[in-house]
This record gives C-alpha cells, structure tokens and sequence, in this order.
C-alpha cells in the first residue's frame, strides 16, 4: 500500500499548504461509465480445448464520493484527490465443462481513485491532466464459481485522467476521460493460466464538487 500512504502524504501536506495559501479544499461526487470494447474469452483446459466461453455484455453505471485539494502554484495548480468509487459488470458465460449455455454473471469493484493533476485556470475555466493510482478495496466475482478459474486482482493499477472544468462560486463541474494501463480482465486464472480481454478499460467521469 505505498501508493495509498504517498498519496495520504499529498493529501496532508496539501492540507497543511491551504492555511498558508489561496487554495481550495472541499468534496466532491459523481457517475461515470466505463467504456469497453473487448474481444470475447475463450478458456482452455490443459488439452487444448474450449471449456468456458466468456462473453462481456456490459458496464452498469459507476459512482464515486470523496475528498479534493487544490492548491495553485505561479500560473499553474495541483489538483489531489482521495475518491472512493464502485462499479459493476455483466457477463455471459458458457461452461462446457458442465454442460451449461448462457448463465449471466457479473463483478462488483469496490476502490480507491488516487489521482494527483496539474492545470491550468482560464478565467472560471480548468484544464486538468495527470496519473491516477488505483487502490483495490473490495471485489465480488461469480466468475469464482466455475471450476478451476481463480481471480488474482492486482491491489494498486494505474492510469491516467485529462479534463475540464469549471467553477461556479462555490461549486465546481468537472468532466474528465480516464485511461487505463491494465487490460480489461487481467484477473481471470484458468487452469493456471492467465487470460484478458484484448481491450483497456477507459471510463468518462463527471463530477460535482463543493469547495469550503
């Protein structure tokens, strides 16, 4: 969990800066989609045939709450941000190990968004970009129940959000695109083997944040 403490360090010394600066400290919520465009599963047994077929069908709408500072620094500000967030995804599985077609399943994330940005105001205008960690909280997976998969998260993956935004007295909009450097589906063990989906997940994030 080193990215989850230095992040907590930013967070404090940005709060520490904020007494002595002209910078904003407040919370933030809001939805996002998840934009996927993988290519089917196909798992093998150790003979070489198809025994799970796994179908992606969609990503349910995601929401996330949370903690923002930004502290400006000459033209320039750094934006850091604490969020938790939760979304969830269908599946279709076929398992011909036991003979079943067409079962839906699907997966619940629960994390932590850690991502730390440099802007740029223009007049009520921000133009914000940079890397964002992502700390694994929680999972459900009913792809566990098919026999032999297993389902290894990664606990911190990476990525990267740009975007913009604008203030409004004390309110702040947000509109952001966030890429990942994972693939979708990375998790998925099948015989020992490892599997993905041949797409990166990226999602589409719009927020509302209020300052104090």
């Amino acid at each position: 969990m080193r990215l989850l403490k230095f992040h907590f360090f930013i967070l404090c010394a940005l709060f520490f800066i904020s007494h002595r600066a002209n910078s904003q400290v407040g919370i933030k919520g809001g939805i996002f989609t998840t934009q996927i465009d993988p290519s089917s599963l196909s798992l093998l047994n150790p003979d070489g045939e198809e025994s799970v077929f796994i179908d992606f069908v969609e990503a349910k709408y995601g929401f996330q709450a949370g903690l923002f500072f930004q502290i400006p620094i000459a033209a320039l500000m750094i934006q850091a941000e604490m969020t938790y967030s939760s979304n969830k995804y269908e599946f279709s599985v076929s398992d011909f190990q036991v003979g079943l077609i067409d079962e839906q399943v699907e997966e619940v994330y629960h994390r932590l968004d850690l991502p730390v940005l440099v802007g740029l105001n223009a007049g009520p205008f921000r133009f914000l970009a940079g890397p964002v960690g992502h700390v694994r909280l929680n999972k459900f997976s009913d792809l566990v129940d098919i026999e032999h998969l297993r389902t290894e998260f990664k606990n911190i993956t990476f990525g990267w959000q740009g975007g913009i935004g604008i203030d409004i007295l004390k309110m702040q909009f947000d509109l952001r695109y966030e890429g990942n450097f994972t693939k979708f589906g990375d998790h998925i063990s099948f015989f020992g083997n490892d599997y993905s989906f041949d797409a990166y997940p990226n999602r589409l994030i719009a927020t509302i944040g209020l300052t104090f």
